[in-house]
């Protein structure tokens, strides 16, 4: 991937991806509304006592609402790999279909191509929870050193959401999060799918949208790109719209070893 370039106007969701935005949010909203619920215990009670910063973190890191929403964050990050293998079929299928070939059932190369998403994947929504998981921390914290009443705790809880961690605004994150891996899990079906075939070169392609990048269009103007070339491109930024289809005019049954797609290097 190029650089951490995220464009300034975002392309409108497809129904997948809004579908997977949504799935990403309501587990962040698990998140806060366990916390929010867990206000009135006797260990948050003493917990909002605490004023000394690194007393703080030691004292919370030991409560259960800890070990609570450290459980919840990683159910969150096998939930948020549910989607990834309808990702990648749709992909799969738009391949085959662009070779005039019929769709395949998935086989053992696609399998690992499943994997090697997934693993990367879970990284990411990993962090995306745990991003959450800081910012619950932080705002309680500001709640004890500012004497907050409860109601308003909760209030501030709501709004983690909002909340800059580790560069990205927690809901930009994982709208950029849906965007992006919508799209490379798409894609890895894709190159997936040529590689079966005995594919060799590609071209990638932009949306042709007015907001497409002088970088995007940049790699579209240097086509055509073998399979290797391509997994060490795509996608080029987060929120990145581009797609494959084969460069050559004539193709093989490929009944050799494919090389497997990895889109996450």
């Amino acid at each position: 991937m190029i650089g951490d370039y995220v464009p300034l106007a975002f392309k409108n969701l497809s129904r997948s991806e809004e579908n997977y935005l949504n799935l990403l949010n309501r587990d962040i909203d698990e998140l806060i509304q366990f916390s929010i619920q867990s206000l009135n215990s006797k260990e948050i009670e003493d917990l909002l006592d605490i004023t000394d910063k690194e007393d703080f973190i030691d004292e919370f890191n030991n409560t259960d609402l800890y070990f609570k929403l450290n459980k919840i964050i990683n159910d969150n990050a096998i939930n948020g790999l549910k989607p990834l293998r309808s990702f990648y079929k749709i992909g799969s299928k738009l391949g085959y279909q662009s070779l005039n070939i019929r769709p395949r059932d998935l086989n053992a190369y696609d399998d690992e191509a499943i994997v090697i998403l997934s693993d990367y994947v879970k990284g990411l929504v990993t962090n995306l929870n745990e991003s959450v998981g800081i910012g619950i921390r932080e705002t309680l914290y500001d709640g004890a050193i500012n004497e907050y009443p409860l109601n308003n705790i909760a209030l501030d809880l709501l709004k983690v959401p909002t909340m800059v961690v580790d560069r990205f605004q927690i809901n930009t994150h994982s709208r950029m999060i849906a965007t992006t891996e919508y799209s490379r899990a798409v894609n890895t079906g894709t190159l997936q799918s040529f590689s079966n075939s005995g594919v060799q070169d590609v071209n990638i392609i932009t949306t042709g949208l007015p907001n497409v990048c002088d970088i995007c269009i940049g790699i579209e103007e240097n086509n055509p790109y073998t399979l290797e070339e391509a997994m060490r491109l795509l996608p080029v930024h987060p929120h990145c719209a581009c797609s494959v289809i084969s460069a050559n005019s004539v193709y093989t049954n490929f009944n050799g070893n494919p090389v497997i797609i990895d889109l996450t290097q």
